[in-house]
């Protein structure tokens, strides 16, 4: 196959197929493949108005973070890594979900329910991939 999408027998295939080949980790349709479709992707953001009116421990406190993996467990996502980056000032997260759509869902409800603000997000590729993908 080469890098504008076509196969060995030179039919072109889907743009959606295409982009399977480097953004992200995104598996093949199943009809390809015997495994469920994942979509890892990395989120920037900041904390939500509903964090900052909430201190930590408080009913209202645990009351968002259940509402947050609410939200996770609804839409079938699963944080790998979550963690603050004091260079950028920012919540990373590292999320599975089943395919894209799944994350975009769960990343609406998040910022629509006040618990993250300033919300960027996109496909993650590990290095692994990423060599994989080089070979």
């Amino acid at each position: 196959m080469d890098p504008r999408g076509t196969t060995k027998t030179g039919s072109a295939r889907r743009a959606s197929e295409r982009s399977c080949s480097f953004h992200g980790r995104i598996a093949l349709h199943n009809k390809w493949r015997k495994e469920s479709m994942s979509y890892t992707y990395l989120n920037v953001s900041d904390i939500g108005q509903r964090f900052r009116d909430a201190p930590v421990g408080t009913d209202e406190g645990n009351a968002a973070m259940a509402e947050l993996f609410a939200i996770y467990e609804d839409c079938g996502v699963e944080a790998v890594s979550t963690g603050w980056s004091g260079a950028l000032g920012k919540i990373i997260s590292i999320q599975t979900a089943p395919d894209a759509e799944s994350a975009t869902r769960c990343q609406v409800a998040l910022t629509n329910a006040g618990l993250v603000e300033g919300l960027l997000t996109g496909p993650y590729t590990s290095l692994e991939d990423l060599i994989a993908m080089q070979m």
